[in-house]
């Protein structure tokens, strides 16, 4: 064959290599996840691949793709296929399709130019559609803005990429401002060196799992966050959750400190028995002696010092059971400035030389209603924080003043009371408004670590609300700090009470039951009660006594016992005896206090004489209740 000739086969060939490229084509267009349009120039469909589920493709053919997107979304597209109209070029835009149901598809849509010897004749749009990749970015931006806790990504560079909402909350830095420097800026210096180490070991790939470290606060201060981190090694970016630990260790350490006060209650509790034991016999046996000597004797007033200091003894341990909060509030009818005056040399003790203490205000006699050990417990704590306040020297004055306050306006039924207002000031460093707000609250402390326990000013607190009293505070940095405490003044029943409390009674001929297992109080209590014309049966502890009481229950008119006794506790042992003579009267005492008599074993409205008591305290209890019960028997009779 000439090869100039034509080839009678060629249309042929060409038409089955038409017919192979339409099914290849076809085969691209039904099996494609994209739909693809051609458009003419006016936007009208001219072919489409496939629909949404509820249209067809005859329905769409020739329509206007204008129609099946809303209104507002017109100018968005009219505008790329302008760009595209005017550049030849391929642009793209977004679009979303609202199904029957109401339910919306979102689409990525790829637009480029149809042309025809170089002149536009329409476009072709390649539209994706995105729902399910755009509804988990929506549903991951959602949680990644709503997170309580931070939420971030930081690049190998160290930097933030990326950080929620949360950390303005927490950290009070703004999204810019933690994006504008490298992430380790916001570290405690302290903690660098393991967050390095941790972000290696993320490097490593391997995730990282509760890792705390302290980010710096925009106002001040650090938080605790404890971190989950994993390292993508194919973004190589760092992603990151970290929770807010800090009220939670607070609250660890709160706790800590709370079982540290526990033990030392349980401790107070122990040591102030045998404590108050000691304390007892030394000053029975010192008011003992001196009434024999008589006042005018050498030696009396050395006995009057040993006295003094026994009764501060006493005063510290009701100070320790206090603060425990072991010791219930046991008040009366007392001089407030001859506390302070007779307490000054003991917070001259507590306050260096270069500390003016001022107590020339309080001359008056002012009578209130109260605990003295507690109202001791209270200046103490008022001033050593004056004094940590004043490193350099400066001057604490005390004073009171006595007010009265209208207090209808808290009650209907409430006329004007009268109290005392105890006003203890400084001239030290002061506090600014947010820390004296807080330095009631119960182990919140400006010490460092190991310098204080945040307890001083919160038990305080307590006493003096205990007393049916409140406090003020007043303060400002460079102006030093005003306390003013407000107790109420003593009634004239109060009062009454307290002087008849403190008359030594005569003694009487009646038989005691006496059981005490420390020798020494054992011993000079008989002898106390003997001179006062008692007979004494005295036993060791609680089965002795028992025994005693079965040998003797006719001539035994009253039973004195201390509570914690071994073999046969005082409660325990007052059973026993009861069930022979139901009525025989009771007085335990005890060195050892808590809150309530249930909790020592007793009877409610058991009598208590605490330890360490002095021989007129003594002789009165005994004889008023023998009196009390010899009346009733009386009057049963």
């Amino acid at each position: 064959m000439d090869k100039t000739e034509p080839n009678s086969d060629e249309p042929r060939d060409r038409d089955s290599m038409q017919a192979g490229f339409d099914e290849i084509f076809n085969s691209i267009m039904a099996h494609t996840a994209d739909n693809i349009m051609l458009l003419d120039q006016d936007g009208l469909i001219r072919y489409i691949n496939e629909t949404v589920p509820d249209l067809t493709v005859d329905q769409v053919i020739g329509t206007s793709v204008y129609n099946y997107v809303p209104e507002d979304q017109h100018g968005i597209m009219l505008s790329c296929f302008e760009r595209v109209a005017n550049s030849h070029k391929p642009d793209s835009y977004d679009n979303v399709y609202f199904q029957e149901d109401g339910s919306a598809l979102h689409f990525e849509s790829r637009v480029g130019p149809v042309l025809q010897s170089g002149e536009l004749t329409g476009f072709l749009v390649i539209s994706r559609n995105v729902t399910e990749r755009q509804d988990a970015a929506a549903d991951r931006d959602r949680f990644f803005a709503l997170s309580l806790d931070l939420v971030c990504v930081t690049g190998q560079d160290g930097f933030f990429k990326r950080v929620n909402p949360a950390f303005e909350r927490i950290l009070g830095f703004t999204s810019a401002e933690m994006l504008a420097q490298p992430a380790h800026k916001f570290i405690h210096p302290d903690d660098l060196e393991r967050s390095a180490e941790a972000y290696q070991l993320l490097a490593d790939g391997h995730p990282l799992r509760d890792f705390e470290n302290r980010y710096q606060h925009k106002e001040g201060g650090y938080r605790r966050i404890a971190w989950q981190a994993i390292h993508d090694h194919h973004t190589r970016q760092i992603y990151g959750a970290g929770r807010d630990v800090t009220e939670h260790h607070a609250l660890e350490e709160q706790l800590r400190q709370s079982q540290k006060m526990e033990a030392i209650g349980q401790l107070a509790g122990g040591v102030a028995h045998d404590f108050n034991n000691l304390t007892l016999a030394v000053l029975m046996n010192a008011d003992l002696a001196q009434t024999s000597l008589g006042a005018d004797h050498p030696v009396s007033a050395q006995l009057e010092q040993i006295i003094n200091a026994g009764e501060r003894a006493a005063g510290l341990t009701r100070q320790l059971l206090a603060f425990s909060r072991r010791e219930p509030l046991r008040t009366a009818a007392i001089c407030i400035n001859q506390l302070i005056r007779d307490f000054q040399p003991f917070i001259r003790r507590l306050i260096p030389a270069n500390i003016e203490l001022d107590t020339s205000h309080v001359t008056e006699s002012l009578v209130i209603e109260a605990n003295s050990g507690q109202l001791e417990q209270v200046l103490v704590n008022f001033c050593v924080n004056a004094r940590d306040a004043m490193p350099n020297g400066g001057q604490i004055r005390i004073q009171t003043t006595k007010l009265t306050r209208d207090l209808s306006a808290e009650s209907e039924n409430a006329a004007k009371a009268e109290f005392v207002e105890l006003t203890i000031s400084d001239n030290g460093t002061g506090m600014d408004s947010v820390v004296a707000e807080r330095i009631f609250e119960p182990f919140f402390t400006t010490k460092k670590v190991g310098f204080g326990t945040g307890l001083g000013l919160a038990t305080v607190y307590g006493i003096i609300d205990r007393h049916g009293g409140w406090v003020e505070v007043d303060s400002s940095l460079g102006r030093g700090t005003t306390f003013k405490v407000y107790l109420r003044t003593a009634t004239s029943a109060a009062i009454a009470s307290s002087v008849s409390n403190a008359r030594v009674t005569d003694g009487g001929r009646e038989t005691i039951l006496f059981a005490e297992d420390e020798e020494s109080v054992r011993g000079i209590t008989t002898k106390i009660l003997e001179q006062a014309g008692y007979l004494v049966r005295a036993a060791a502890d609680g089965e002795a006594a028992v025994a005693l009481f079965k040998e003797h229950a006719d001539d035994i008119q009253l039973l004195l016992l201390d509570i914690v006794m071994p073999k046969l506790s005082g409660a325990e042992a007052m059973i026993s005896m009861r069930e022979i003579k139901p009525e025989i009267p009771v007085l335990f005492c005890s060195g050892y206090t808590s809150s309530s008599n249930s909790e020592r074993g007793i009877p409610d409205d058991a009598d208590l004489l605490e330890k360490p008591y002095r021989p007129n305290v003594l002789l009165d209890r005994v004889r008023r209740i023998l009196d009390d019960s010899a009346s009733l028997l009386t009057h049963r009779h």
